[in-house]
């Protein structure tokens, strides 16, 4: 559930830097997804479910650079 939660701040700490709502939303969707995606692929690997979703997390870089660059 720790693990939820930081994809969760992750999520909102990059759309906080995101002025335009349509691609807010737009990023937020993307996003989650790719973070599944990589959770998925560690989990089918072997990796423990909150280490995969941690380091899924981790791979996607600063939340707050990634907003600004997109805004």
């Amino acid at each position: 559930m720790k693990a939820e939660l930081k994809k969760e701040e992750f999520l909102i700490t990059v759309c906080n830097e995101i002025y335009d709502g349509d691609i807010k939303s737009k990023t937020r969707g993307e996003l989650d997804t790719h973070i599944t995606e990589q959770y998925e692929t560690y989990v089918a690997n072997g990796a423990e479910p909150e280490a995969a979703l941690q380091e899924a997390i981790r791979q996607m870089g600063d939340p707050a650079s990634i907003g600004k660059e997109i805004n």
